[in-house]
């Protein structure tokens, strides 16, 4: 990449990160009024969230996510409170990678057209 190009795609990953962080897809819901549980689906619950917490988790570890969520010297599950914070980070970022990564395999396609188009017309010309 020239110096151009890279300054370019430097401020459209820029611009990028900015929309994420002003305006999320993933509002805020607001709670609904639900009736009492009973304490033994309470706990079942909570389990499964402090799971889903775990699973969540170590997948970002593994993606090497942005984030303190995600960090590897991070030992402590995020609290059950934080739960929709660090999944909404968890998707956002997961999403941005994944487009990241699309946008280049696109690139490295059209590199590789491009060496193909010049290697049929260089040998064309022997």
């Amino acid at each position: 990449l020239t110096p151009a190009k890279s300054a370019e795609r430097r401020r459209r990953l820029r611009e990028r990160l900015t929309q994420l962080d002003d305006s999320s897809p993933l509002a805020l819901l607001p709670s609904t009024q639900q009736p009492p549980k009973s304490p033994q689906r309470s706990v079942m619950e909570s389990e499964d969230c402090r799971n889903a917490a775990k699973l969540i988790q170590e997948s970002g570890r593994r993606l090497e996510l942005a984030g303190h969520w995600w960090r590897k010297g991070l030992a402590n599950l995020a609290p059950l409170n934080e739960m929709e914070a660090m999944t909404r980070q968890y998707c956002q970022s997961v999403e941005f990678k994944v487009e990241r990564q699309q946008k280049e395999i696109k690139e490295l396609e059209s590199l590789c057209g491009f060496l193909e188009r010049k290697l049929v017309t260089g040998s064309g010309e022997s």
